[in-house]
């Protein structure tokens, strides 16, 4: 709630440096597992390629990461999985994807849920009562970065909380830029302009 406050009231800062993501990911993982051993719901971590340095607050990465992780493991039924997926995209952002396979949420309440002390409701069986704050922070938070936050979710379907982060916040070992792959008329284009 307080850093809900401080983001209303731009009074946030953000401490940036160049973060060993998979070395976040593995810590948010096993911090949420004493909750998924006790909800019977296994958590894996899917990295798809090599992952550069990510230019972030990592206090607020982990905060994004464990909210979205512990939402999951809330909501997700029993004896399934819930899964952290990180990946570059072809325009160069990092996409962090947690999916579970929860009872879901109506489409049509989606933007509800991301209203502060929203309440969406229950997980089969021991629901784990929350603030109702988690989305919106991971939103704010994610905005912070000058990222973008999706929740797309089907009843009976569970759902998929998505944070991608602009393409300027990854770390290259080519001196830092950001790789885009562009389509061939593109670089053609540029090849011409350059010419």
């Amino acid at each position: 709630m307080l850093d809900l406050a401080k983001i209303d009231a731009n009074a946030m800062t953000l401490k940036e440096t160049d973060i060993d993501v998979r070395a976040v990911l593995d810590q948010m993982a096993r911090m949420v597992m004493p909750l998924a051993e006790r909800r019977g719901v296994s958590v894996s971590v899917k990295q798809r390629g090599s992952l550069p340095r990510l230019y972030a607050d990592e206090r607020i990465l982990r905060q994004i990461l464990l909210n979205l992780l512990s939402n999951a493991v809330k909501y997700t039924y029993a004896d399934t999985a819930v899964t952290l997926t990180v990946r570059l995209l072809a325009s160069g952002q990092m996409r962090f994807e947690v999916r579970d396979h929860g009872p879901g949420i109506d489409p049509d309440m989606l933007d509800e849920v991301m209203q502060p002390f929203t309440q969406f409701g229950e997980a089969a069986g021991d629901m784990l009562r929350s603030t109702g704050l988690g989305l919106p922070l991971v939103k704010a938070l994610t905005e912070l970065h000058d990222g973008a936050f999706e929740l797309h979710s089907q009843l009976g379907l569970g759902t998929r909380a998505v944070v991608t982060l602009p393409a300027s916040r990854v770390r290259h070992a080519d001196g830092g830029r950001p790789r885009v792959n562009l389509p061939l008329r593109a670089l053609e284009a540029l090849s011409r302009m350059h010419a």
